[in-house]
């Protein structure tokens, strides 16, 4: 985790997720995907775009990690959470923003550091 929280992209699956459930991103920037940064607490997670609040994710059931598809045909290692209803938001760890490949992070060190801040077991 930075300072900052911790960066992610939200795949195009996510983000329609969040869509759907909050009514942001908007439709456009859903379909694409973006970046953005998880902040952890106390049984939410506060997911900002840019200086913009996305979602306050409070539903949470599970924060584990899974293969995940990057919307064009690849599919990395990454975080995927789980909130109420079961459906799954995928999000890949990136240290650093970017348009050119992303040095990645591991996302079992980043789900445990979630699940101990989100589900209060540290």
């Amino acid at each position: 985790m930075t300072d900052d929280g911790w960066r992610v992209t939200v795949t195009p699956k996510a983000a329609m997720v969040l869509h759907r459930r909050y009514g942001k991103p908007s439709f456009v920037t859903a379909t694409l995907g973006f970046w953005g940064t998880l902040h952890a607490e106390r049984g939410q997670l506060r997911l900002m775009g840019h200086n913009d609040l996305v979602a306050v994710i409070s539903e949470i059931e599970q924060v584990g990690t899974d293969q995940v598809y990057t919307g064009s045909g690849m599919f990395f290692p990454g975080l995927v959470v789980t909130i109420a209803g079961g459906e799954k938001l995928p999000l890949l760890p990136l240290e650093r923003p970017g348009l050119l490949p992303h040095v990645r992070t591991d996302p079992s060190a980043i789900a445990a550091e979630i699940r101990a801040v989100v589900f209060g077991d540290a």
